[in-house]
C-alpha cells in the first residue's frame, strides 16, 4: 500500500478490501428526514452490486446544481458572468443540505462543506469495512 492520494488494490493492500465498493454500506438510509436514493435508483438502472461512492460524489454534485441553477437563472443567462456570479453564490450559501455524503453547510472559505457527521470510524477485519458507532 501506498501512503497518499494513492491506496493499491492489488498485493498486500488488497486485504483491506476496495474503499470506494466498501464503504457503501455505511452510508446512511437517510439523511436530514429525507431517505437516500442514490443507492436504489443506481442499481435500478446498472444493476445489484455495481454502485461505487465515486458515483455518489458526482449525485451529491448534480443535486447542489439542480438546486443553485435555477437561483442562478434568476441573475442572468448561463454563460453569462451574472449567472456564474450568481451560482457559485447559490453553492457557497447552501445551508442544512443533505446529500449521500451527508449534510451540506458551504461557505466562500469551505467547499467541501461536510463536517464531523460526515466522518465515521471503521475497522478493518478479513478485508470488510466494518462500521464502528462513536
Amino acid at each position: 500500500m501506498k501512503i497518499g492520494l494513492v491506496l493499491s488494490l492489488t498485493g498486500p493492500a488488497a486485504s483491506l478490501g476496495i474503499p470506494a465498493r466498501d464503504t457503501l454500506a455505511l452510508l446512511p438510509k437517510e439523511m436530514g428526514g429525507r431517505p437516500v436514493d442514490y443507492i436504489k435508483l443506481y442499481e435500478a438502472k446498472q444493476g445489484a452490486g455495481l454502485v461505487s461512492a465515486f458515483g455518489s460524489y458526482a449525485w451529491d454534485a448534480g443535486m447542489l446544481l439542480n438546486r443553485a441553477a435555477p437561483l442562478a437563472m434568476k441573475a442572468g443567462a448561463p454563460g453569462m458572468p451574472a449567472f456564474r456570479n450568481a451560482l457559485r453564490d447559490a453553492l457557497e450559501n447552501t445551508k442544512n443540505f443533505s446529500d449521500t455524503n451527508g449534510q451540506v453547510n458551504m461557505s466562500l472559505t469551505d467547499h467541501i462543506a461536510l463536517d464531523q457527521r460526515a466522518r465515521v470510524m471503521v475497522e478493518i477485519r478479513d478485508g470488510k469495512w466494518l462500521y464502528q458507532p462513536r
